[in-house]
């Protein structure tokens, strides 16, 4: 090789050594600063050499399992936790039931039906299928009073009576359903659309079909309003601002035209009723008399 050639070899083989210790210096630098240390303090590096007691990984003791208790190897379909050594034993299983053999004692099947009798009573009352006599009778009162009202226009008055005869019954009852339903819709024709919105939305969790449908059906009317925007349009309308669509064609628009009939048109008016009668009663007996005597001649 020509001596160039050792000289640049050399050079870089310098700039190399050089690029890494500045790295190192660098590293070094950032690592004293992340210590916290100056650049240039000393520090002492003891290397020690690891025994058996720094390789040793300690274990807390598992707990002692109870003896009555078995632990499976290996997975099954009960899995790998602990679980009693005979579990038909201890779970009630492995009997043998022969025919005509009674499942439990006696007294064990009345008390577990006298319990179930009591709580189907509890549920039939909470919901509403049993009903006093004396209450339904009361409710049927107030309904019907409540519907008198409602068919003559006391919407506010009909809407109390029905919550009086929705209150005598559980909530959840048909009838009591009902009531608050017609309730509802007394509030929401007398213009109080926020209280029937709440009870119609209350309603449609009802348990009753009938009561829950037609709820859902008042409540959609409150949906479909809004989408058409007619919720936005004013109720208090003048009626004479509409008349001249009904009276455009009317040749009688201009004319104070009533339903009173003046003294001759109501004479004119029974002269022709007479008429009229007469020629009901007389034209087919001298229809009848025609024919007759044109049978008679060409006899």
């Amino acid at each position: 090789a020509a001596p160039g050639d050792d000289t640049a070899r050399a050079a870089f083989d310098a700039a190399t050594t050089a690029a890494a210790e500045a790295a190192a210096n660098a590293s070094r630098e950032q690592a004293y600063r992340d210590a916290g240390l100056p650049v240039n303090a000393d520090v002492k590096v003891t290397i020690q050499r690891a025994d058996e007691s720094m390789l040793t990984i300690s274990r807390k003791e598992e707990p002692a399992r109870r003896s009555s208790e078995y632990t499976p190897s290996t997975s099954g379909s009960w899995g790998v936790f602990p679980r009693p050594k005979d579990i038909s034993k201890t779970y009630g299983g492995g009997r043998t039931i022969r025919p005509g053999e009674r499942l439990e004692p006696e007294e064990v099947t009345l008390a577990r039906e006298k319990r179930m009798r009591e709580r189907m009573e509890a549920f039939k009352v909470k919901a509403g299928l049993v009903v006093p006599q004396q209450e339904l009778d009361d409710y049927e009162t107030d309904f019907a009073e409540a519907e008198a009202l409602m068919a003559r226009g006391a919407l506010l008055e009909a809407a109390e009576i029905f919550g009086t005869a929705a209150g005598r019954l559980v909530e959840r009852s048909p009838q009591a359903g009902m009531a608050t339903l017609q309730r509802a819709i007394c509030l929401d024709s007398a213009g109080r659309t926020d209280e029937a919105k709440q009870l119609y939305e209350q309603l449609k969790r009802h348990p009753d079909d009938k009561v829950r449908k037609k709820a859902e059906q008042m409540a959609f009317g409150y949906t479909a309003s809004t989408f058409l925007k007619v919720d936005q349009m004013g109720t208090a309308f003048d009626p004479k601002q509409y008349d001249p669509f009904f009276t455009k064609f009317n040749p009688y628009e201009k004319e104070a035209r009533g339903f009173v009939f003046e003294e001759e048109d109501t004479s004119a008016l029974d002269t022709i009723s007479i008429v009229a009668a007469l020629a009901v009663v007389v034209l087919p007996v001298a229809l009848f008399l025609a024919l007759r005597s044109a049978s008679g001649v060409g006899g």
